[in-house]
């Protein structure tokens, strides 16, 4: 039984990775830059996740990667306080 329960929450958990990915993603896309991204996906991690900062920090970071890598796809410049 604890192994079901562990296996349902880690894909919820891998479905809100996705998740913030895909507004990272879709942000980037919509805009054409990462100018405002970060207050961006800090207002839709804390929607995901509302009562885990550690985890919304995980969200953020995940995200951050996904604009970085839909930046590069894209073609556009990643501002320098974005590089990692």
């Amino acid at each position: 039984m604890f192994e079901l329960i562990l296996a349902a929450s880690m894909a919820v958990e891998n479905q809100q990775l996705n998740l913030a990915c895909m507004h990272a993603e879709d942000y980037v896309l919509a805009t054409r830059s990462m100018e405002g991204i970060e207050r961006y996906i800090s207002h839709k991690t804390q929607e995901i996740s509302p009562n885990d900062t550690a985890f919304q920090l995980r969200l953020q970071a995940n995200a951050m990667n996904c604009a970085r890598a839909m930046s590069r796809d894209e073609g556009l410049s990643i501002p320098s306080q974005y590089m990692q």
